[in-house]
């Protein structure tokens, strides 16, 4: 009986033996992946890009490193065993390259892509009208171009006012403080070369009220509006940068009772209808309706073997900058209209 409670009290003395060993093997690993080095890229993209014929230095930050050893490779050769890479690329082309660290405890690794791409200078987009913007004084606008090569090594942007620099950054907030005209430049630039635009920007006390009615399509030069009888046709002028607080419309000189800035006409009669909108009481533009003598079933041609409800070939193309870009609405026709054929 003495010998079965001895063996009770060895066994249970094993038991806890093996667990406090257990805990501190646990500890120890815990402990080493603690200290296992990381690596933290300059550009959390993974992303690198310089052209062609030029150095670029990539230099990541390094978290228990003290005494780690460094490995570049690229394509299975070693590109540098230091904690930054500095390498002049000579090829066109995308690379993918690994930096490896090493301690006492273990190795990290990141893989990164350096972009050696063609010598290539910004352009800048920039969508205002050709006279410039007008702006009421003690209002501000915010100009925000696109820049194209913005990932060149040395890009920047310059802004100045009438010749003396007024900011840099991609976008540029113009405070209208005083009535006058002022000759706005952008210019950008990276190591490979630099691009400007300029634009006038005209302070004025009050701003002016402009109607016009847009063409129906990018390439019509004609503000001219199509449909058939009982079919309504949807026409807003453009106002620029003023809000008129009033409108008035009429057809053939005649009070249309709208008082909005769009106008649904819907002609019953065939024949050519003369619509004006007035703003204001003072400022007035006009576009002209055509109503075609016939019905929609008279203008589509028959379907045949080879017709589709698709689309199966594009004659032109050209992305206008700006809004309105992919609305079919824009100018005063409706989604699926299109000028019939007179």
């Amino acid at each position: 009986m003495k010998k079965l409670r001895l063996n009770s009290v060895l066994n249970v003395i094993l038991i806890l033996l093996c667990g406090v060993v257990t805990i501190s093997c646990n500890k120890s690993e815990t402990i080493e992946a603690e200290n296992l080095p990381e690596i933290v890229l300059d550009n959390s993209s993974g992303e690198y890009t310089v052209t062609v014929g030029n150095e670029l230095t990539i230099s990541p930050t390094y978290k228990n490193a003290a005494g780690a050893e460094y490995k570049w490779t690229s394509n299975g050769t070693v590109l540098a065993a230091t904690p930054s890479l500095t390498k002049r690329w000579e090829d066109i082309g995308r690379f993918y390259v690994t930096i490896t660290v090493t301690n006492k405890r273990g190795s990290a690794s990141e893989e990164l892509v350096v972009n050696v791409v063609e010598p290539a200078a910004p352009v800048i987009s920039l969508p205002i009208p050709e006279d410039g913007l007008t702006l009421a004084v003690g209002s501000q606008t915010v100009i925000t171009p696109e820049f194209t090569n913005k990932d060149i090594s040395g890009f920047k942007v310059v802004w100045s006012i009438n010749g003396a620099e007024a900011g840099s950054g991609e976008s540029f907030t113009f405070n209208a403080e005083s009535v006058g005209t002022y000759n706005i430049t952008v210019t950008a630039s990276n190591n490979e070369g630099s691009d400007s635009k300029s634009f006038i920007i005209k302070v004025v006390e009050t701003l002016p009220i402009k109607l016009s009615f847009p063409t129906p399509s990018y390439f019509s030069t004609s503000t001219d509006r199509y449909t058939f009888p009982g079919r309504p046709v949807y026409l807003t002028p453009i106002t620029g940068t003023a809000t008129p607080g009033t409108y008035s419309w009429t057809v053939d000189g005649t009070d249309a009772g709208c008082n909005e800035k769009t106008f649904v006409f819907t002609p019953e009669t065939p024949g050519e209808y003369n619509i004006s909108i007035t703003a204001d009481g003072s400022v007035t533009a006009s576009v002209k309706v055509v109503c075609v003598n016939a019905t929609e079933d008279d203008r589509y041609r028959a379907s045949n073997g080879s017709s589709s409800a698709f689309s199966t070939k594009v004659f032109e193309w050209v992305p206008a900058p700006g809004q309105f870009i992919n609305e079919t609405s824009t100018g005063g026709m409706t989604g699926n209209e299109n000028t019939p054929e007179a």
